[in-house]
């Protein structure tokens, strides 16, 4: 794994710590937090369980990872195996960052 990955999964984990996620491996479901960052909505689930399980948005995380979505489009993947991020001119890793960083604080939570 890149130091690249490790640190980002390291940020998503505490993002998700942060915001009170706890025992997610007993939730039926993936653990997902919304909110807007920057006139764009952001969507991370966590998958903890052994199967792979759906987002309320119908996409499907393989367990152990991370789903990043923006504006309802896929922005990401974070495992421990490595990471794929959207890559375009708007949404992408410094996006993502600066966004984990909004959403950790943010009050505009649209849902949790």
């Amino acid at each position: 794994m890149s130091e690249l990955a490790k640190h980002l999964f390291v940020v998503l984990v505490d993002f998700a710590f942060h915001l009170g996620a706890r025992s997610i491996n007993e939730l039926p479901d993936c653990w997902e937090h919304r909110w807007r960052h920057a006139g764009n909505e952001w969507l991370v689930a966590i998958h903890a369980g052994t199967e792979p399980r759906k987002t309320s948005t119908g996409a499907q995380v393989p367990a152990g990872a991370f789903w990043i979505e923006c504006n309802g489009w896929p922005a990401g993947i974070v495992d421990m195996a490595g990471w794929t991020i959207a890559a375009g001119s708007v949404i992408n890793e410094e996006a993502l960052r600066a966004a984990l960083e909004a959403g950790a604080q943010s009050a505009e939570v649209v849902r949790q």
